[in-house]
């Protein structure tokens, strides 16, 4: 047994992954695994100042942090004024910036928008509000040149992430909130003009606009 222990990563980890799992499967009992690992580490410092072996709490201990270090993507806590707030599936007029480099699709083109405001559709922003968080926004525009870092404003329905509810499939709205993506817009090719980069707002890296010509390059 002490010979097994002089490697000790062979059980830690296992504890860790263990615990992850855990996290996953039955999400919501936070302060219980935080109760229950604050009491691994005190009585592992207890051991440690009298010289005796730890056993089998320091697995336990990864356990239960494994469980917690899952916790902040399985049952997030989001802010007030979080976009999560507001993905009503009503339509709204919002403004970020391009987080990432757009990718194209069948039909358009899709990207991650970090939201900074929200506003009535065309109210002329005298009602925007300042949100936060990132939503996946899909173009009906294959011809639509987007670049990371610009900053972009549209009018679309702010909708939730949603499964497909099909039994043992992929779990789509957990695969995104690993990634911190909560909601999603669609704007249709009947409203490209909805979709506006916004003048002398853009943010971008010289790296990622070189990146992006040497594709485009490549691909020709």
């Amino acid at each position: 047994m002490a010979r097994f222990f002089s490697r000790p990563l062979l059980v830690l980890l296992p504890g860790l992954v263990l615990g992850i799992a855990a996290g996953v499967r039955l999400a919501g009992f936070k302060v219980a695994f935080f109760i229950a690992a604050a009491g691994c580490l005190a009585l592992m410092a207890w051991k440690v100042r009298r010289g005796a072996t730890g056993g089998i709490v320091p697995v336990l201990a990864f356990v239960f942090l494994g469980y917690l270090s899952i916790q902040p993507w399985m049952r997030p806590r989001f802010p007030d004024n979080h976009i999560i707030r507001y993905a009503t599936n009503e339509k709204r007029r919002v403004q970020g910036t391009i987080d990432g480099f757009p990718v194209q699709y069948a039909r358009g083109v899709r990207f991650v928008l970090a939201v900074e405001s929200l506003a009535s559709p065309g109210g002329g922003g005298k009602d925007r509000i300042p949100v936060t968080g990132r939503i996946r926004v899909s173009v009906e525009d294959r011809h639509r040149r987007l670049q990371k870092g610009d900053l972009v404003a549209l009018e679309a329905r702010i909708k939730p992430i949603r499964n497909f509810n099909n039994p043992g499939g992929f779990d789509y709205r957990r695969f995104l909130a690993f990634r911190r993506i909560w909601a999603s817009a669609y704007v249709y090719k009947s409203g490209l003009d909805s979709l506006v980069v916004v003048p002398g707002g853009s943010r971008r890296r010289p790296l990622a606009v070189t990146r992006r010509r040497v594709e485009r390059l490549v691909a020709a």
